[in-house]
């Protein structure tokens, strides 16, 4: 079972590194199999910008030109991915970052002169789809280093067959809170009634 840490505090306070709360639980039984790290290899030249202006290249059925406002300064991006448009919040990879096993360069291409990448999902190690660049949200600010936005540290549990109360989110919090001697946040329902009184739609007969 794998637990966002930014889930699991939206229930619990933690104050002890990822490394100290998997020793913490794994000892106590809840075994922590592994650690993910999403985002800590980004560095710091994959960052937020919007896109300010979008082209078709002349002469490509696929490619489009960009300039992307980084808040600082407005690069040229030549990408194939049709699913973004002027406005949208992306991630830029400047030229220098590390995407994978990719080095990103500087490329002149049909003419139009390009200063990095934009990023889709898999290429950021964050999903299997390739098929368009990810939109990040609106409210988004820009210049902002990847991992300060998107980055995430993801506990992987070993939940044992006789634990079934643990799995949930509340429950691995419930046990967190436990053994740290933090405050437990279960949210409460909110229930609002809406449409006739049940009085004025049910018919008892005498």
């Amino acid at each position: 079972m794998k637990v966002p840490l930014s889930w699991l505090k939206e229930y619990v306070d933690i104050t002890m590194p990822p490394e100290a709360l998997a020793h913490t639980l794994t000892m106590a039984g809840l075994e922590v199999e592994a650690i993910e790290y999403i985002g800590a290899d980004w560095g710091e030249d994959i960052i937020t910008a919007q896109i300010a202006h979008l082209e078709k290249v002349a002469g490509s059925d696929h490619l489009s030109y960009a300039r992307v406002n980084t808040g600082t300064e407005e690069l040229g991006i030549i990408c194939g991915a049709p699913n973004i448009k002027q406005g949208d919040k992306v991630p830029l990879a400047r030229v220098g970052a590390k995407v994978g096993d990719l080095t990103i360069g500087e490329k002149k291409t049909m003419g139009y002169h390009s200063q990095g990448m934009l990023c889709s999902p898999r290429e950021l190690g964050i999903g299997n789809d390739h098929s368009g660049i990810y939109i990040l949200d609106p409210g988004t600010p820009l210049g902002q280093k990847l991992v300060d936005v998107l980055g995430e540290v993801v506990l992987e549990f070993a939940i044992k067959a006789n634990r079934g109360d643990l799995s949930s989110i509340i429950g691995i919090a419930r046990e967190v809170a436990a053994l740290t001697k933090q405050e437990l946040r279960v949210p409460q329902p909110v229930l609002r009634e809406q449409g006739r009184p049940a009085t004025e739609m049910v018919q008892a007969n005498q």
